[in-house]
C-alpha cells in the first residue's frame, strides 16, 4: 500500500495518505474513529441527511420519469422505507410457493432536494439500506448506478452529478419482477422467490446522503463504491482472563490532488451493563438478555401532527402495557433534514 507512516508522540499512529489513494488504518483497544486532514478539517465536517421524507410515488412504468423536467406532481406523496406490497399481502392462503396475489411489477420514485451553496466542492454520497428487487437511479437525469441484489445496501458517489444551492432531482426505477435476470450475466437472482425472500418491493429502508470533505472515512458499503468503512472486530480472546484484544480497522481515502497527513483515533465511549429481563430473578446487568417467544412491536414512522401518542397494548389475564413517545415537528429546508429516525 502506497502510504508513508510516522508516529505522533502520544502513540497515536499518523499517516500520510497519498493523493488518490486509501489507507486502512488499525488501531487496537479502540471502538471510534476520528479524522484530521492536514488542513485542519474536523469530524464535525461530515454531514448526514435524512433523505427518507417527500419522495413522489407511481407504481408503473413510466417513460422518462428520469428527467429533471418530468411533471411528477400527480404522483403519490410517500416517505420511505416504502412498499407498494402492504396493501396486497396477507389477504390470501400461502402456498408452499408464498402469497402469490402481489404485485411484481416495475415503479418508480422521484425527490428533489437542494444542498447549501456553502458545502460546494465536497464528496457526496448517498446510501440506500435496500431496495428489492433491482434498481436503476438517476441524479439530476444522468444514470449514477445499478443494483440487483435486493436484500443488502449499497453506495453511490454522485459528486459529479449533484448540484449545490439549486435543485436536484433523484430519481430510482425500482423492480421487483420475479425472477428479473441479472443483466451483465443473464441468472435470476438465486433466492428471488415468495418463499425464501419476501416480495415487498420498494425503497424498503431508509436513505441517506454524505456530504464529506475530499479527505475522508470511507462507508462500508462495498457494493458499487468498493469501500469498506469503520470495521471493529475482538480476536486473542483470554475468556479466563476475561480479556481480549479489540482492533478498530478505518479505511480513510484522500481525494485531494496532493498527499494529506490524517490521524486516526479510537476510543473507547462506553461500558455494556448488559440488558434487564423483569421475568426473571437476578436478570439485571447481565452480558445477555433472555428473551421470550411471541413479543410484538409496533413501530411508529411518523405522524401528521405534532404532539404526545400513548400505545397501549391489552391482553387477556395480562398486564396492559403502555409507551409514550412525543412526536415533533420538523423543517425540512431543500427536502432535506440530517435529524434521523429516532427508536424507542
Amino acid at each position: 500500500m502506497d502510504v508513508a507512516r510516522e508516529y505522533a508522540p502520544d502513540g497515536v499512529s499518523r499517516r500520510t495518505v497519498l493523493a488518490g489513494m486509501g489507507a486502512a488504518v488499525a488501531v487496537a483497544s479502540g471502538v471510534l474513529g476520528t479524522v484530521a486532514e492536514a488542513s485542519a478539517a474536523t469530524p464535525s465536517s461530515r454531514t448526514v441527511y435524512n433523505m427518507n421524507p417527500f419522495w413522489r410515488f407511481a407504481q408503473r412504468d413510466v417513460a422518462n420519469a428520469q428527467a429533471v423536467s418530468f411533471d411528477d406532481s400527480t404522483w403519490t406523496k410517500v416517505s420511505v422505507p416504502h412498499t407498494y406490497n402492504d396493501v396486497d399481502s396477507f389477504d390470501n392462503h400461502i402456498t408452499s410457493s408464498g402469497e402469490s396475489a402481489v404485485a411484481m411489477q416495475i415503479t418508480w420514485y422521484r425527490k428533489r432536494f437542494t444542498l447549501p451553496a456553502e458545502q460546494a466542492g465536497s464528496k457526496v454520497l448517498i446510501e440506500f439500506e435496500g431496495v428489492r428487487q433491482a434498481t436503476t437511479v438517476f441524479v439530476n437525469g444522468v444514470q449514477v448506478g445499478l443494483y440487483e441484489y435486493g436484500v443488502t445496501p449499497f453506495g453511490l458517489d454522485i459528486t459529479a452529478q449533484v448540484r449545490f444551492g439549486t435543485e436536484n432531482v433523484i430519481a430510482v426505477k425500482a423492480d421487483n419482477t420475479k425472477w428479473r435476470p441479472e443483466q451483465a450475466t443473464n441468472t435470476s437472482f438465486q433466492w428471488d422467490s415468495r418463499d425464501f425472500n419476501p416480495t415487498y418491493g420498494g425503497l424498503t429502508r431508509s436513505v441517506r446522503l454524505y456530504v464529506l470533505p475530499r479527505t475522508y472515512f470511507t462507508l462500508p458499503l462495498y457494493t458499487n463504491l468498493r469501500t469498506t468503512g469503520t470495521y471493529v472486530y475482538a480476536s486473542n480472546f483470554d475468556i479466563a482472563g476475561r480479556s481480549a484484544t479489540v482492533t478498530a480497522e478505518a479505511q480513510v481515502r484522500n481525494e485531494h490532488g496532493d498527499p494529506r497527513t490524517v490521524t486516526v483515533s479510537a476510543n473507547v465511549i462506553d461500558q455494556f451493563l448488559g440488558g434487564f429481563n423483569p421475568n426473571k430473578p437476578g436478570s439485571v446487568h447481565k452480558p445477555y438478555v433472555d428473551t421470550e417467544a411471541g413479543i410484538n412491536r409496533v413501530f411508529l414512522r411518523a405522524s401528521r401532527t405534532a404532539g404526545e401518542m400513548t400505545l397501549r397494548a391489552t391482553c387477556s389475564g395480562l398486564t396492559a402495557a403502555t409507551a409514550t413517545v412525543t412526536s415533533s415537528p420538523i423543517t425540512l429546508p431543500g427536502g432535506l433534514t440530517t435529524r434521523m429516525p429516532a427508536g424507542y
